[in-house]
């Protein structure tokens, strides 16, 4: 987080010492002074899906091939099947649908 002035600082305070209710409305506000300050567009969505999807997708195929270098080389290659199988995993349930729902 960058350093903010006495005067952002100040403000920072003030806000943190309000109810919620009056939070959002603070925050409602400046967005409306900043529309794009906080992207809300579908286009903006999709792109912070696709990020991050893309990510935990490299990172569990990282770890998969990390963890077959590990068994192949008679190393340790425990955390990097818990790495693996946590990522998958994460990605899969991405697209599950929630069994509360």
């Amino acid at each position: 987080m960058s350093a903010l002035s006495v005067a952002g600082s100040g403000a920072l305070d003030a806000v943190n010492a309000l109810p919620d209710a009056d939070k959002k409305a603070v925050v409602d506000q400046v967005h409306e002074a900043n529309p794009g300050l906080f992207p809300n567009t579908e286009r903006a969505k999709f792109w912070l899906w696709l990020t991050m999807l893309i990510g935990v997708l490299v990172l569990g195929i990282i770890s998969v091939l990390a963890a077959l270098l590990l068994s192949g080389s008679k190393g340790d290659a425990t955390p990097a099947w818990v790495l693996a199988t946590a990522a998958l995993t994460g990605v899969i349930g991405l697209f599950v649908k929630s069994p509360t729902n």
